[in-house]
């Protein structure tokens, strides 16, 4: 930031954020900032005295001991990545789902879906017509084993409702 782009708000946003030592603060933001608080101290006065007393204060505070293993036990509780195994279901998420994508995997989920939903309406139209070729072909068949006559089809056939519950 040049010095015509540094405002005060920012100045006292950098203050609150990185402190009074301006050595920590950004460092493309850290010469215009300084350059203004030069030129204007007063402004600024009260928020990095604030700023100082807290930064002395947190200074003062002790590290705390780390116990030693603590970043090892940590990594080996972390979860890891399931084993790929050399099987079917493995090789077949890892051909829908590459590099744990999962555009390309829904994509042809939903072509599958829409394939298979517009399959099945078309062929119960193509079945409806079918099944009027396939019952007149059983009833030759049918006719032509148990009839004598060409001719004859589930219509020619005579049921006794009487002889059929005996």
């Amino acid at each position: 930031m040049t010095d015509n782009s540094m405002t005060e708000a920012r100045i006292f946003e950098l203050i609150e954020a990185y402190g009074s030592n301006t050595d920590t603060w950004p460092e493309d933001e850290r010469d215009s900032a300084a350059a203004l608080i030069e030129r204007e101290p007063a402004v600024f006065a009260a928020a990095l005295e604030a700023a100082d007393l807290l930064d002395t204060a947190l200074l003062s505070i002790p590290e705390p001991a780390v116990p030693g293993g603590l970043a090892e036990a940590i990594l080996d509780q972390a979860p890891r990545p399931a084993p790929s195994g050399g099987g079917v279901l493995s090789k077949l998420r890892n051909a829908l789902f590459p590099k744990g994508a999962r555009v390309p995997g829904g994509a042809v989920l939903a072509s599958l879906a829409i394939g298979t939903v517009g399959g099945y309406a078309y062929a119960s139209n193509d079945i409806a017509s079918e099944t009027a070729i396939a019952s007149d072909e059983l009833d030759s068949a049918y006719g032509s084993v148990f009839s004598s006559s060409e001719s004859a089809g589930w219509s020619d056939i005579e049921i006794d409702p009487e002889t059929i519950y005996e």
